[in-house]
């Protein structure tokens, strides 16, 4: 059995991740320090939080230039596939 863990992605909204090795943690607290941390990023780059919240798993960014950029979203993503590298 696969024991839980946990993806931490980021993207623009309503497309496929950019990045194909998104942060794999092995606890939800984990994963909520990392995605704390990727919002923290994005607003030191001039995003800003519109909605969510790390501790929930979605948040979703934009910036002030609305009519060139998508905004951003964080997202933690639950799973137990068997085929994922978890390390401890």
């Amino acid at each position: 059995m696969t024991r839980q863990h946990y993806h931490v992605v980021e993207n623009t909204p309503g497309y496929m991740p950019e990045d194909d090795s998104p942060a794999i943690c092995t606890s939800r607290r984990e994963a909520e320090q990392r995605a704390a941390e990727l919002g923290r990023q994005l607003r030191d780059e001039g995003y800003r939080r519109i909605s969510g919240s790390a501790s929930g798993g979605l948040a979703y960014y934009e910036t002030s230039d609305k009519m060139y950029d998508l905004g951003r979203v964080v997202e933690i993503i639950p799973c137990r596939d068997t085929a994922c590298e978890v390390r401890d």
